[in-house]
């Protein structure tokens, strides 16, 4: 469960995003059971990767690690509202472990035309982003949490991202 986190009424936020935060929970694709996120970044990560967004205005993201949506929520909020483009979802489990929620809360909240999901392992499909020549200027990494996994995540994400583009973990 989340701390609690007031989220002052001047923020913009999908009915999607401010009923998950509301509640802690995330609905199941088919809508018959709510889940508690064991796997999701707090309100106020959200809100600071939104303030980077709002203020590079990248025009492609990118994020490994989609589980339920609640970043890519966040990212695709803030991607909209400054005009962007792209967002680029990597997570070989979307369909399987995550239930295909977090593409599910993406559509439903009308991003699905920013979105391009990946479903392979990030060190799979970084590179064959990186070969097409794929650009990007924002990044946020949480996806697998060991040494090795982040630093090839890192490797590559670096070789995508623009001057001055910003990578996160």
């Amino acid at each position: 469960m989340w701390p609690s986190v007031i989220i002052p009424t001047s923020i913009l936020m999908t009915p999607l995003l401010a009923e998950i935060l509301r509640t802690g929970h995330v609905r199941s694709v088919d809508g018959q059971r709510s889940i508690p996120p064991d796997s999701a970044i707090t309100s106020d990560v959200g809100l600071f990767l939104q303030d980077l967004i709002r203020q590079r205005k990248p025009t492609t993201t990118l994020e490994v690690g989609l589980a339920y949506g609640i970043s890519g929520l966040f990212i695709c909020e803030a991607l909209r509202e400054c005009g962007g483009k792209r967002h680029i979802a990597i997570d070989p489990n979307q369909s399987t472990q995550w239930e295909g929620i977090g593409f599910n809360n993406l559509a439903q909240a009308g991003f699905c035309d920013l979105l391009e999901l990946h479903e392979s392992p990030s060190h799979l499909a970084l590179p064959n982003l990186e070969a097409s020549r794929t650009r990007i200027e924002f990044a946020f990494i949480d996806g697998w949490r060991t040494f090795d996994h982040a630093l090839t995540d890192f490797f590559h994400i670096d070789r995508m991202l623009a001057v001055g583009g910003i990578g996160l973990r």
